[in-house]
């Protein structure tokens, strides 16, 4: 990693420091990544606050599997009815 993360943190006001959101690394074998996200989640895994880590492959990939249908298989006669469907 590069960066000062206690310089950037200092300058977040006092309520938000101390917390992120999240990190992006840059791997220079990418077939390690999974290892590396692995050996991160297990450095942090009895930590206030644990990690979830994952390679942006898997990430986008899971992302790209995690849709839903909103529209039933066979909408009324009007077209889609949200109110039935709990929406509205």
């Amino acid at each position: 990693m590069i960066g000062n993360y206690g310089y950037i943190d200092n300058a977040r006001p006092p309520g938000k420091q101390g917390m992120v959101w999240g990190f992006r690394l840059a791997v220079t074998n990418p077939a390690r990544a999974t290892a590396i996200t692995n050996k991160i989640d297990r450095y942090f895994a009895n930590s206030d606050t644990p990690t979830l880590a994952m390679p942006a492959r898997i990430a986008a990939e899971n992302m790209a599997h995690s849709s839903i249908r909103v529209q039933p298989e066979e909408p009324n006669s009007k077209g889609y009815d949200g109110a039935k469907a709990g929406f509205v």
